[in-house]
Formats: structure tokens, C-alpha cells, sequence
């Protein structure tokens, strides 16, 4: 993967930022060239054969959560920011109508006693 990503000594130093991290900072280009070098003679046939497959998606592992894990998902998958803010609507609705009710009836409790003061 770094053979392919880090080609010029430009794109090393940008992986060796804090930030980063992809490289610690005690290694240098030409070592780091001859350590790549190296890997352009490993075949496929000389790594595990787990890597021939690819990776498992996200989609996958949410299929088989419920099975394996015992919990719905593997983690929860946002298509869009209405899909995430889309499960905090009832619970916000729920505390505005709560507040409402309250703030109305101290309200109506405030003009019945300046009603009765009135009288």
C-alpha cells in the first residue's frame, strides 16, 4: 500500500506529519526506499491467502451482527445528514411539546390568579 501511496520524497514527508502519523519520524528517504524496494518482490502466491478476498464491508458485517454479535448492527451506517439528524427529531419534538406545556399552563396559572386578584 506505501509503495503505491508514497512515490516522491514529497509524499514522505507528508506522511511523516503529526497529524498523520503514517511514518515515525526517525526513518529517512533513502531507508525508506530500500525498504519498499523490497516489497515489489513478494508475490501473491507468498501472502495470506485471507487477503486474496478484500476486506468485509460495512454492509456485510451489518448483516451478520445480529447472528454473530447479538446486537442489531455492527455500526450504524448514515447515507445522508437527514438520515443521522432524522432520529433526533422525535426526541426534540418531545421535550418543545413538554416545555410548551408547562411554560402555557404557568401562563394560564399567572392570568387566573391576576384574574382573582382583580375581583
Amino acid at each position: 500500500m506505501y509503495r503505491y501511496l508514497i512515490q516522491h520524497e514529497s509524499d514522505f514527508h507528508i506522511a511523516q506529519q503529526d497529524h498523520l502519523c503514517l511514518i515515525p519520524k526517525d526513518v529517512d528517504w533513502p531507508s525508506f526506499c530500500r525498504f519498499i524496494s523490497e516489497l515489489r518482490h513478494i508475490d501473491d502466491v507468498a501472502v495470506s491467502m485471507r487477503y486474496c478476498y478484500g476486506e468485509l464491508r460495512l454492509t456485510r458485517l451489518n448483516l451478520y451482527a445480529p447472528l454473530l454479535l447479538r446486537k442489531f448492527h455492527f455500526e450504524q451506517v448514515y447515507r445522508q445528514y437527514s438520515d443521522f439528524f432524522g432520529r433526533l427529531y422525535g426526541p426534540v419534538l418531545f421535550v418543545f411539546t413538554v416545555v410548551s406545556t408547562i411554560l402555557n399552563s404557568m401562563q394560564v396559572a399567572l392570568a387566573a390568579d391576576q384574574l382573582e386578584a382583580s375581583h
